[in-house]
């Protein structure tokens, strides 16, 4: 298949319309409120830790010495970048979104507990567009006994790459599962295609931020569990045709975060994060060679 990328749509207070994640994390920041170090408030999408006791009439957006922000509040984790962070809710988590633009592509990336996700696209001139992926646990392997007996993977994205464009229209997220539902990111946008195909040879990895110290006298392993993210290179066979138009776009997406599929084949191979490196050599009149490093979120 053709590399796809997507140029995320950076989703406002104003596109989301809906949703049926609470807001209720912490309570609302108060100027008349006193308060002690390690008290927590919200103030818009972020979430605030008060770093003083008496903190009075201090906004947290004007005294950064008076407040610190672990993040943001649980309904908008699913937009923050951070793949890792989830937006939790039980049994099921719906957002309503209308970005004024055409995004014939969404992400559902970093699923937990998940069953089912639904895309649904209305627009009022052109009518309703739905799409749903199942997303149960599967076995890696067919016999009767894995199926009844052995390890199920939690199928934990889910891709939606041929939506209809409808600039005006209304995009309803719907994500179905237990108690412990959680979304890590949502990516809307335009997708482009490139390419003829990556070429064999491809390179998945994951980075590791986890420290391992060991006792230089007993050897003992002292482990601190971090997060981790996808890194991958690999070689794109594009046509001549091809070369300014990739190049071009690869300017324009320099240290953007992107949603990247360079193959169906491999979910190793898909993820959100930045174009580290790319280069292009022109061999011959008819194709080129593309070589992309890129580097994923955690």
């Amino acid at each position: 298949m053709s590399l796809v990328i997507v140029k995320p749509v950076v989703v406002t207070d104003e596109m989301l319309i809906d949703s049926n994640v609470p807001v209720d994390d912490y309570p609302p920041f108060d100027p008349d409120e006193i308060y002690s170090v390690g008290a927590r408030v919200v103030l818009g999408r972020y979430i605030y830790e008060s770093l003083a006791d008496e903190n009075q009439g201090n906004d947290p957006l004007g005294y950064p010495d008076k407040w610190l922000s672990p993040g943001v509040v649980n309904r908008w984790r699913a937009f923050d970048d951070q793949i890792s962070s989830r937006a939790m809710g039980p049994n099921l988590i719906t957002y309503r979104i209308k970005t004024g633009r055409a995004a014939n592509s969404i992400g559902i990336l970093n699923l937990t507990g998940a069953t089912e996700v639904k895309i649904r696209v209305e627009d009022p001139q052109l009518g309703v567009y739905e799409k749903a992926q199942k997303v149960n646990p599967i076995t890696p392997q067919s016999s009767w006994w894995h199926w009844y007996y052995g390890y199920r993977k939690a199928r934990n994205q889910a891709l939606f790459l041929r939506l209809p464009s409808y600039p005006r229209a209304e995009i309803c997220i719907e994500i179905k599962g237990g108690e412990k539902l959680g979304v890590g990111l949502i990516v809307l946008g335009q997708q482009r295609r490139f390419g003829i195909g990556v070429e064999y040879g491809a390179r998945a990895g994951i980075t590791s931020y986890s420290r391992v110290r060991r006792d230089s006298d007993s050897g003992e392993v002292d482990i601190r569990k971090g997060r981790s993210s996808k890194r991958s290179t690999f070689n794109l066979a594009i046509r001549n045709t091809e070369v300014d138009q990739v190049y071009d776009f690869m300017s324009e997406v320099d240290s953007v975060p992107v949603l990247m599929i360079a193959t169906d084949s491999f979910k190793a191979f898909t993820g959100y994060g930045l174009i580290k490196h790319f280069e292009v050599v022109v061999p011959n009149v008819s194709t080129s060679d593309c070589s992309i490093e890129f580097d994923g979120f955690i």
